[in-house]
């Protein structure tokens, strides 16, 4: 059985792909398996890959290229490529990013000394030129890891979050839809887990493709990662709420999720229709936003909206 098992979700990377290859195939760690998933890319990702996968010949007996018929979207791949694994424990890595060489194994390592059965590590965000480190974990305590997750003080990311292989095996809703897909499966196997240890090391580049996100601003697109993250929140609300996990502490940290989620809808907020959904689709929201740890600009930005719902 591998000691780690990373799976790699493919779709439309073909600019990308050989770098984070290559940053998986070269890792320090010898006993891994790699499990990429084409989701059904309809460009040369998965040719790149072969021929990157063929230039590291120690390597090739632990990958594995499972195939989707259609495409089934990034959670999907992810659920897939998990169920394809049989490492000790499971790491996610998006395929236009790139890791150290010795991320996996000083997490594994670090698991294994403290005995625990989720480790994070700290992060880069880079456009290629210029990098953002992330090194600090408020804490490690794992009922204020969750609510630091859903406040947005810590990051709810799979790649940066090595998970032992039987937090799987509990009762977990995969989300469907890829806007905050991350964070509502993060929580739940964060739930399960008892011991969480920190790596203070940027391991993980997540790399920050401008051009990409500017093709995400028409209304269309606005909307749908809207509604994309709306389920997601509702996937996080319902587990929570059957593990009766809902004390005052989690009720607000929700509360101020579902409060920056619904700002997604900020770039359409100017049309009648998207500013009506804004401010009905989490009941009772609005009274609340005043007991939120927001700052000061947060909360007088909501209350000049605050002030033009009044007057609708």
């Amino acid at each position: 059985m591998p000691k780690v098992s990373v799976v790699v979700p493919i779709y439309k990377v073909e600019k990308y792909i050989a770098r984070c290859a290559r940053s998986l195939f070269e890792q320090s760690l010898n006993d891994m398996e790699f499990v990429f998933v084409d989701d059904c890319t309809p460009d040369n990702s998965i040719n790149i890959l072969k021929s990157v996968i063929a230039q590291y010949p120690n390597r090739e007996n632990q990958i594995k290229i499972v195939q989707h018929t259609e495409n089934k979207g990034l959670p999907m791949a992810r659920k897939r490529g998990i169920s394809n694994t049989t490492g000790d424990f499971i790491i996610q890595c998006d395929s236009g990013d790139w890791v150290d060489k010795k991320m996996y194994e000083t997490m594994y390592n670090e698991a294994i000394k403290n005995k625990a059965d989720v480790v994070v590590c700290g992060y880069q965000v880079t456009d290629g030129e210029h990098f953002t480190p992330y090194v600090n974990c408020q804490s490690i305590e794992k009922e204020l890891f969750i609510q630091n997750c859903l406040f947005q003080k810590e990051s709810a990311s799979l790649c940066s979050k090595l998970f032992k292989r039987e937090l799987f095996q509990n009762e977990i809703v995969y989300p469907i839809y890829g806007m905050g897909e991350d964070i509502a499966l993060c929580l739940q196997l964060i739930y399960f887990c008892k011991k969480i240890c920190f790596i203070p090391k940027p391991f993980y580049y997540y790399f920050s493709n401008q051009n990409s996100i500017s093709k995400h601003n028409s209304v269309e697109s606005v909307v749908s990662r809207f509604e994309q993250a709306y389920d997601n929140v509702l996937i996080l609300e319902r587990f929570f709420r059957q593990n009766f996990v809902m004390g005052k502490n989690m009720e607000l940290s929700l509360d101020c999720f579902k409060h920056k989620q619904r700002d997604l809808l900020l770039p359409v907020i100017s049309q009648k229709e998207y500013f009506k959904l804004w401010k009905t689709c989490f009941k009772g929201i609005n009274r609340k936003v005043v007991f939120m740890p927001l700052s000061l600009k947060d909360k007088m930005f909501f209350l000049l909206r605050i002030t033009r719902i009044f007057k609708s």
